[in-house]
């Protein structure tokens, strides 16, 4: 086996060790609950070193495949030269095919900002208002919505939100959005999204969508959280989300960190 096969073993068994580890020593509720950002951070550093080794270890493999036809291997090496061509025509095509899923996976993805350009053009900004939290645009829909647009940089809400909500309710909203834009989470949730799609067969990759979808929101509340009362971000959260999955458990983790405060 020659060098550089020895290197591309080495990446993909760090690769599989990785994606094998990463669900089932990082997955734990009570870290997530109580440092968010931490467990992005935790999450996207092991999503990186897998991505890369598991690169670096079929680039390896081609490269390997590749050294042999430009350089014929001495009759010893022939049944290695064999496996490592192999295995590197493999490596090529497993290259390709995840190319061709994040190609698609990308196009999809591009989807969510065609929806909310759709409804700023379906719902266009009628009002500006002014909050302790910052400025937010408010949209003629009777829908409760807030978004934070990473397009145009900014937080919309519609009108029906801004309605039902106290002044002091709407800048804890308005805070809660414009954490996910300052924090850059649509760009943390696209990678994750993509993660899942080009390689949906590995658990951490599917995992690691759960969690960002999870932690992006509670890193949101514990940035409003700073800004504004907890209480009244936990009341606004559930009146202005009314639908959201764990809506209500988000809240009761808000009075909770207020009352330890206390």
């Amino acid at each position: 086996m020659s060098s550089l096969s020895v290197w591309a073993v080495a990446a993909l068994g760090l690769y599989l060790l990785v994606t094998v580890a990463a669900p089932r020593f990082m997955v734990r509720p009570e870290q997530l609950l109580r440092h968010p950002t931490l467990a992005l951070i935790t999450w996207t550093t092991a999503l990186a070193v897998a991505a890369m080794s598991l690169v670096v270890g079929l680039s390896l493999l081609v490269v390997t495949a590749v050294s042999h036809v430009v350089s014929p291997p001495v009759p010893e090496e022939w049944f290695m030269a064999i496996v490592d061509s192999v295995a590197g025509w493999l490596a090529l095509a497993v290259l390709g095919l995840i190319g061709l899923r994040a190609v698609v996976a990308a196009q999809e993805l591009k989807q969510d900002e065609v929806k909310i350009a759709l409804l700023l053009a379906t719902y266009p900004i009628t009002e500006r208002v002014t909050t302790v939290a910052g400025p937010a645009g408010v949209v003629d829909a009777e829908d409760l919505f807030a978004l934070a647009d990473a397009s145009n940089r900014q937080v919309v809400v519609s009108r029906a939100v801004k309605t039902r909500l106290s002044p002091d309710e709407l800048s804890a909203v308005v805070a809660h959005e414009f954490a996910h834009l300052r924090l850059h989470h649509r760009a943390v949730l696209r990678i994750s999204r993509l993660a899942a799609s080009v390689v949906p067969v590995f658990r951490a990759a599917g995992t690691y969508s759960q969690v960002v979808r999870i932690a992006t929101e509670l890193a949101a509340d514990d940035y409003a959280a700073k800004r504004c009362n907890p209480r009244v971000l936990a009341r606004a959260l559930v009146i202005a989300y009314p639908t959201t999955s764990g809506i209500t458990e988000r809240g009761l983790r808000l009075l909770t960190r207020s009352a330890d405060r206390d």
